[in-house]
C-alpha cells in the first residue's frame, strides 16, 4: 500500500518515462507507461490527493495520443471519453476522441466531439 506522496511520485515516475518514450517514437512502451501512472488512482484519490486528477487525466490524453499513433482508434475513443468524464470540457480529449470516432468510421461522433470545440 501506497501512501498519498508515494503514489504521486511514483505516477510522475511512470509519466516522465513514458514521455521519454514517446519523443523517441516508442508508442507502445510509452502507453504501457502512461497506464502504469493512472493505475496508482483510483476514483477517492482523484479527489481526495492534490494533483492526482491532473496527472491522471494528462496520462490519459497521453495514451489517447499514442494508441491514435498506433492506430489503435477504439482504445483512443475509450480512453477520450473516461477522460471527458472527470473533464466533460476538454479540449484535447474532445479534439482525440473526435479524430479516432472518424477513423473507426463514427463520422457523426466525430463532428459531434469537433463541433463542440468551436
Amino acid at each position: 500500500e501506497y501512501t498519498d506522496e508515494e503514489k504521486i511520485e511514483e505516477a510522475l515516475k511512470n509519466k516522465e518515462e513514458g514521455t521519454t518514450l514517446f519523443k523517441k517514437k516508442e508508442f507502445h512502451e510509452a502507453l504501457f507507461k502512461y497506464e502504469e501512472a493512472c493505475k496508482m488512482f483510483d476514483d477517492n484519490d482523484m479527489e481526495s490527493i492534490p494533483k492526482a486528477k491532473d496527472i491522471w487525466l494528462a496520462c490519459k490524453l497521453n495514451g489517447a495520443q499514442c494508441s491514435i499513433n498506433l492506430a489503435s482508434y477504439p482504445y483512443a475513443v475509450d480512453s477520450c471519453t473516461n477522460v471527458l468524464k472527470h473533464d466533460p470540457n476538454n479540449i484535447k480529449a474532445l479534439y482525440r476522441r473526435g479524430v479516432a470516432r472518424n477513423h473507426i468510421g463514427d463520422p457523426e461522433g466525430a463532428m459531434n466531439d469537433l463541433n463542440k470545440l468551436l
